[in-house]
């Protein structure tokens, strides 16, 4: 029977990219900027995430990052 928990390395690894995703959105790392237009790259993260940790890894660092910094950074 397959536990619904995280193991200790999908929990680092999903602390690792909120950590870069966090780092992406404070600092110009994670922009473009061409003239008028900013391409931003935060949805990187977000994505390997989900490829790594499957959906469910995707969904936590969605909710759990990418929500409190897209709040952030509109206000």
């Amino acid at each position: 029977m397959k536990s619904n928990r995280f193991t200790t390395a999908q929990l680092t690894l999903l602390g690792l990219m909120a950590a870069i995703l966090l780092l992406m959105a404070y600092t110009p790392l994670g922009y473009l900027n061409i003239g008028p237009l900013a391409i931003s790259f935060n949805v990187i993260p977000v994505a390997i995430s989900a490829v790594v940790l499957g959906p469910v890894g995707g969904a936590v660092q969605v909710r759990s990052s990418v929500s409190p910094v897209s709040c952030s950074v509109l206000a």
